[in-house]
């Protein structure tokens, strides 16, 4: 349970920190705006960074999402089959999505670590005018993943042992 406590403050803190991304893109934009409306000399950056950034707050942000349980989902098949035949078989349907998505995540984790290595090794750089290395775009990607992997987990687990999803319906950081 330490485990579950210490994971749920973690995805906690980096929904924080992607909320203060997503500011920060705000403010980014803002300034593209400003720059090219009233000051008639657009900045050629802000759009570039703003991209950048959104991607760390996508993947910094979803497995949040997934303990939170705030995630798009097409859960009325799910609740209209436990209405009908019993809570068992709508748990059982819930395990079974979380495995689906967990194992399109595995996917994605895997290709993002193959991206990442990629990445590194031929020195890639971003196209466009701020060019940074693309490693740490994919670095977010294979960081989200793998929080996205043990979030999965560990409400499969919670879901298959205890009949519902606790996990998700604890806020105690």
């Amino acid at each position: 349970m330490n485990c579950f406590r210490f994971l749920r403050k973690i995805n906690h803190a980096l929904a924080i920190f992607s909320g203060v991304i997503i500011l920060s893109i705000g403010i980014l934009s803002t300034w593209g705006t400003i720059t090219r409306v009233l000051l008639t000399n657009p900045n050629t950056w802000s759009l570039e960074v703003s991209q950048y950034l959104l991607i760390w707050a996508i993947f910094l942000g979803s497995a949040y999402a997934f303990q939170k349980n705030t995630h798009v989902a097409v859960s009325f098949i799910r609740e209209a089959v436990g209405k009908r035949w019993g809570s068992g078989l709508e748990r059982k349907l819930a395990v079974l999505g979380y495995i689906l998505a967990l194992v399109y995540v595995l996917v994605l984790t895997w290709v993002s670590f193959h991206l990442l290595d990629t990445a590194l090794r031929l020195h890639k750089l971003t196209t466009g005018c701020v060019q940074i290395p693309t490693a740490y775009l994919y670095l977010a990607m294979v960081l989200g993943s793998i929080l996205m992997v043990v979030t999965l987990v560990f409400i499969i687990l919670e879901i298959w042992k205890k009949g519902t999803n606790i996990y998700l319906e604890e806020d105690s950081y």
